[in-house]
């Protein structure tokens, strides 16, 4: 084998073992990367988490106001009728 053939061969080497060495640290990185991923993944998932159990309270809290409402708009509508059908009284009646 030539001397040239060689120094051909060795730096093929040399540019081999450089790339395997960045894809190495490319892996690292990426391991780091998908870690870091994960952890916010799990942190935006409690935030949903928290966000749909106040959106669970605030439409139990709506239905019940609205019921709510809904009951005194009928006791209203009651008193209304009652004084409607009841004869006008002075003010010093009352």
């Amino acid at each position: 084998m030539k001397a040239v053939s060689l120094y051909r061969l060795q730096g093929q080497f040399e540019i081999a073992a450089r790339q395997t060495e960045r894809l190495r640290e490319d892996e690292k990185m990426a391991g780091v990367t998908e870690q870091r991923r994960k952890a916010e993944l799990s942190a935006a998932r409690n935030d949903h988490r928290a966000s749909m159990k106040a959106l669970t309270k605030l439409d139990g809290l709506l239905e019940y106001l609205t019921k709510r409402t809904a009951r005194r708009r009928l006791a209203l509508a009651e008193l209304s009728e009652e004084d409607e059908r009841s004869p006008l009284r002075l003010p010093t009646e009352r």
